[in-house]
């Protein structure tokens, strides 16, 4: 069994303006985009992938990515 991913939209990352973690024990976030749709993703590695995007979205802009939880 070989996982095959497929890219369907690709966000820049200076673009981001918020994620928005589920309240829920669950994999759900949401990347909230400047201008344009979010996009709602489930990832079982959530903490790691949260922490990637955070950690690059520093280098580039340096700002603090914002992380919240809930529909804001």
């Amino acid at each position: 069994f070989v996982l095959q991913y497929k890219v369907k939209r690709r966000i820049p990352l200076e673009t981001i303006d918020e994620i928005r973690l589920s309240e829920l024990r669950d994999n759900f976030f949401l990347l909230v985009v400047n201008n344009d749709y979010a996009t709602l993703l489930e990832l079982s590695s959530k903490t790691e992938a949260i922490s990637t995007i955070a950690k690059n979205y520093a280098k580039k802009t340096n700002r603090t990515l914002k992380i919240s939880f809930g529909q804001g």
